[in-house]
């Protein structure tokens, strides 16, 4: 191919006209333009720039790039955007010095001196200290003052209404309530729209952790995921951010193409497939196996290295190949021998092309007038350019170098320090300032930052920054460059401005306040302050921090109208907007705000929702609609409802109506009148129309409804709470630790063991199943039968009567009639006899003469006993001695004390009345009583069980016990007992105390206890005595066993009884 593109002036080489790669000697490049190389500290005047300093920099600046751009401005003057403008006070935006303001940063005004001053707090724009004009978030203006009104979650308020809520809160009315849990965004308590980090919104709520590949909420997910249906789903491969429909950034090694990756294609390839095999290459190459591969020489189209279908300028198509048509060096020609232009390089003779002098690119028959890099035009020829500390060289080869370098070898080194003529590094002939010639070496002259001195100890001039004093050099103050004394500067250093003879510092841009202009001590508003400089906020943040262990921004504070996400600021909805779509249109607004025009404009005063500001549907709390459907003013604090003038009629919870206002009930009430409580708060219960505090379940005393100071029996006090002691535990400490146990039990090793209760003949594990004669079982506890009977099954049914009562057919027991009487009244009078008897006059049966069974008087008989025969009005005897009725055969009926044996009567045994056989007694003789193997033995005394004899006791009742044969009563309250002062049992009500006594107890059943008297009962008990005895059947509350005073849900109170 040839070159026809021509380079700009001193350009060596070039990719375009305009663009230089390398330029000629004595030039350097920059940004793709060949400027004149200055020589060795070469340096411009202030005010002036460039390699020949031509350029002339704006007004006010010192140094520049060009004459529009600046780079360092004058002293008093300030860079911004390569513009030097008039440096301003502290806090001052524009001035028209540096000490006269004309307008003040936000939050500042302008004082009486010409200076800002800060405004009040809460401020956000003032035109004076006292003057406030508008407010920073969380305060209202009132009087042109800012005064603090937002409270609580409110984040935007006027006059002390919440417009707007913090972050996790929602405006209801004008109040802000609580998110649900883990919501960051929401409309309403339960419609969360964005979750906290690690959260997701999932029906409105928030779930415990996000999706797979979800980020931080189910909006945002990882790399190479996007949100469908609030879960994270691929991209499309090789693509690692995307939407649902394209792919918006590819995977290393791709390209985005029509929302579609496909793979990078490879050198000199114009279009490739997907997986990065080429289908079309650059002029002069073909594709092949996927690649592109040159064509042959002269050939710029072809679609295999032999089949070539466009050949370059200067060759010709020769069948399927290219062949020269000119001769070296020619371009252009006519013919293989006739050539028009030549080649970079060549020039033109006589139609042919001869080439250029070594080192030249472009030439004349005569002379060169551009030479290739690494060569300098000397005379219309190239010759070897030196190095650039050269001074003179001929041919590439240097013969006198710049002041401080010295020729070695034909190349130009340095001199030693200070030295600024040698022969040699180690051979000066001539020192720089500061220095002086000392054995052909440049020593230090001048004391330290001294510039000029007639000896080492007398300096006349100092250094930058320093001044004369007492032939030294002191520092001038910060920032001076030129001073007469530390205190008085008169020119200050770049960076710097000069104020009352001192510098003051010239921040940095973003920087508010600085000690020095690269020390910054305080950052503006979107920059982080990091190693004395300020950096830049991510995106649309205020206020950022570093994030631990990297280098990372993380944002801490948002712009108006974005919402902190997880360190980063994401775009937020416009003002008063509930919901809105991606590009921020509002779609919903909160509630008090209509849609308009995509924009939430507010509703009229006093209205939560409404469908323009004139059309109210629902009222705030303290309005009501009206038949315009606006909203009127309607209750005062507290009232519930209330008529138009805003009277209140009713108030709400917890408050009473007193002229129309609304007081407050007393402590704990939720509803009283005038004088007294009739409805408490819940934990209270209502006690002589005041609320007191309602223990726990199983508490006696408490300070608060959840706190319990004091457990009734049976617990013991864990957490402010009551737990239950072990079984049969009555006082304890813990579940391990008792003092007192509860009747049935034995205390031992601080535990309870169940034994039989009082009365009782015979138990299992503590639980009762027969009791001792004159006793039945009512449920685990033996109790006392009727007082006339000896054996009963409940309290109304005897099987066996005292002696002196019978059993009557009603199961009780009635008084016994006299002697032989067979029926009589209620007194004990005999109404009628026995047979064999007659009663008296007196009413006294009396027996009828021997042998006679029916007798109206001793002396007249009517009938006669069998064995027995009417002789002359008088019965007279047929039957065997003893025996009582006889027939023809023997003796049926025998006289008490014997029995039948052999149709004759033979004697009972020993103190037996009535038997069938002389081992077999059925009734025992006065004193005796039968024993269990059927024989009479003596009758034991008062309150004896069992005994050998009337005097010997063996086993005494409850409530006694054995000592020398006799029963002795146990101690008070005691059942059971071995010894005056040693208790096994007690009677109920009762515990065994560690002392083997009995201490009073309250029941399980008792809420109300002291010193083990009760005096009150659970719910459903009533009080007997010191015991708390169960209520009727679905009755909860009542006063016997009985009456009824409270039912049951689903019961009614009749008389006393819930049906």
């Amino acid at each position: 191919m040839f070159c026809s593109i021509k380079c700009s002036s001193n350009c060596a080489s070039c990719s375009s006209s305009s663009v230089c790669l390398t330029c000629t000697i004595g030039y350097t490049l920059s940004n793709g333009v060949c400027l004149l190389q200055c020589s060795r500290n070469c340096s411009c005047t202030d005010g002036h720039s460039g390699d020949d300093c031509s350029i002339k920099c704006s007004s006010n600046c010192a140094s520049c790039s060009s004459s529009s751009v600046c780079l360092t401005c004058t002293i008093g003057y300030t860079l911004s955007n390569g513009v030097c403008l008039l440096q301003c006070s502290s806090n001052c935006k524009t001035c028209t010095s540096s000490t006269l303001c004309t307008s003040c940063n936000s939050g500042f005004y302008i004082n009486s001196s010409g200076g800002c001053s800060i405004c009040s707090s809460g401020c956000a724009t003032c035109s004076s200290d006292t003057i406030c004009t508008a407010c920073s978030t969380g305060y209202f203006l009132s009087n042109s003052a800012c005064i603090a009104s937002c409270s609580g979650a409110c984040l935007t308020c006027t006059s002390n209404i919440c417009s707007k809520c913090k972050y996790g809160y929602h405006l209801s009315g004008v109040n802000c309530l609580a998110c649900s849990s883990n919501c960051a965004v929401c409309s309403s308590s339960t419609v969360c729209s964005t979750c906290n980090s690690g959260y997701a919104v999932v029906n409105n709520a928030c779930s415990t952790t996000c999706s797979l590949n979800c980020k931080t909420s189910c909006t945002d997910c990882v790399s190479g995921f996007y949100v469908s249906s609030g879960i994270c789903a691929n991209c499309t491969s090789n693509c690692v951010s995307c939407t649902s429909s394209a792919c918006l950034v590819c995977s290393p090694g791709y390209a985005l193409k029509n929302g579609v990756c496909a793979k990078i294609c490879s050198v000199n390839c114009i279009a490739c497939d997907a997986a990065g095999l080429c289908i079309n290459c650059v002029p002069g190459y073909f594709a092949l196996s996927g690649a592109c591969t040159s064509c042959s020489t002269g050939c710029v189209a072809c679609t295999s290295s032999t089949a070539c279908t466009s050949c370059a300028p200067g060759y010709i198509a020769s069948g399927s190949s290219c062949t020269a048509s000119c001769s070296a060096g020619c371009k252009t020609c006519t013919g293989s021998t006739a050539c028009s232009v030549c080649l970079s390089g060549f020039y033109l003779v006589s139609s042919a092309c001869v080439a250029c002098t070594d080192g030249c690119s472009v030439c004349t028959t005569t002379a060169c007038t551009t030479c290739k890099s690494g060569y300098i035009l000397s005379n219309g020829v190239c010759a070897k350019a030196c190095q650039n500390t050269c001074k003179t060289c001929t041919n590439g080869v240097c013969s006198n170098c710049d002041p401080g370098y010295f020729i070695s070898s034909d190349k130009c080194e340095a001199c030693s320090s200070g030295c600024t003529d040698c022969t040699s590094n180690t051979a000066c002939t001539r020192c720089g300032s500061g220095y002086i010639l000392s054995n052909s070496a440049c020593i230090v002259a001048c004391s330290q930052n001294c510039k000029t001195c007639s000896s080492a100890e007398i300096c006349s001039a100092c250094l930058s920054g320093y001044f004369v004093s007492n032939n030294a050099c002191s520092a001038c103050g910060s920032g001076c460059s030129t001073c007469t004394s530390s205190s008085v500067c008169t020119v200050c250093n770049v960076g710097y401005t000069l104020s009352a003879s001192s510098c003051k510092a010239d921040c940095s841009p973003y920087c508010l306040t600085c000690t020095s202009p690269t020390v910054c001590t305080k950052c503006a508003s979107g920059y982080l302050l990091s190693s004395n400089a300020c950096v830049a906020c991510p995106g649309a943040c205020t206020t950022c921090a570093t994030v631990s262990g990297s280098a990372t921004l993380s944002c801490t504070l948002c712009k108006s109208g974005y919402l902190l996400s997880s360190g980063s600021c994401i775009k937020a909805c416009p003002a008063y907007c509930n919901t809105c779509d991606a590009a921020g249109t509002c779609q919903g607004c909160i509630p008090g705000y209509f849609l308009s025009s995509n924009t939430c404009s507010a509703c009229g005063t006093g209205c939560t929702e409404c469908t323009s500001n004139t059309v109210c549907t629902i009222c705030s709390n303290g309005y009501k609609i009206n038949a315009n459907k606006g909203c009127d003013i309607a209750c005062p604090a507290n009232c519930q409802t209330c008529g138009s003038t805003g009277t209140c009629t009713a108030c709400g919870s917890g408050y009473i109506l007193s002229n129309g206002k609304c007081n407050a009930c007393a402590a704990n009430c939720s509803v009283c009148s005038s004088s007294a409580c009739t409805t408490c708060d819940p934990g209270y219960k209502l006690v002589s129309s005041a609320c007191v505090v309602q223990c726990p379940a199983y508490c006696r005393t408490c300070s608060d409804p959840l706190t319990c100071t004091l457990c009734g029996p049976g617990y013991f006090i864990s957490s402010g709470a009551c737990q239950a002691c072990s079984t049969g535990c009555n006082t304890c400490t813990s579940q391990t630790s008792c003092s007192l146990c509860n009747g049935g039990y034995l205390l031992s090793a601080e535990a309870c063991t169940p034994i039989c209760t009082a009365n009782c003949g015979t138990c299992t594990s503590g639980t009762c199943s027969e009791c001792i004669p004159g006793y039945f079982l009512s449920g685990v506890l033996c109790a006392k039968c009727p007082t006339s009977c000896s054996k009963c099954t409940s309290a109304t049914v005897c099987e066996v009567c005292n002696p002196g009562y019978y059993l009557a057919s009603t199961g009780t027991c009635a008084i016994n009639c006299p002697a032989n009487c067979k029926t009589c009244g209620t007194t004990g009078t005999c109404t009628a006899c026995y047979s064999g008897y007659f009663l008296s006059s007196s009413s006294i049966c009396t027996a009828c003469s021997t042998g006679c069974t029916v007798c109206s008087s001793a002396t007249v008989c009517s009938t006669c006993d069998a064995g027995f025969a009417f002789i002359n009005n008088a019965c007279v005897s047929t039957c065997p001695v003893n025996c009582n009725t006889c027939t023809s055969s023997g003796c049926s009926k025998c006289n008490p004390g014997y029995y039948i044996n052999s149709n004759a009567c033979s004697q009972c045994g020993t103190n037996c009345a009535i038997c069938t056989s002389s081992t077999a007694c059925t009734a025992c003789s006065k004193g005796y009583a039968l024993t269990s193997s059927g024989t009479c033995g003596p009758v034991c005394s008062s309150n004896c069980l069992t005994c050998t004899s009337s005097t010997v006791c063996t086993l005494c009742a409850n409530g006694y016990y054995v000592s020398s044969g006799t029963c002795k009563a146990c101690p008070s309250n005691c059942a059971v007992c071995t010894s005056s002062s040693t208790c096994t049992v007690c009677n109920p009500g009762y515990g065994v105390a560690s002392t083997g006594t009995c201490s009073a107890i309250c029941s399980t059943t008792c809420i109300s206890c002291s010193t083990g008297t009760c005096s009150k009962c659970l719910s459903g008990y009533f009080l007997d005595g010191n015991i708390c005895k169960v209520c009727p059947k679905n009755c909860s509350s009542c006063s016997s066993s009985t009456v009824c005073t409270a039912c049951n849900s689903n019961y009614a109170l009749i008389s006393g009884s819930c049906v």
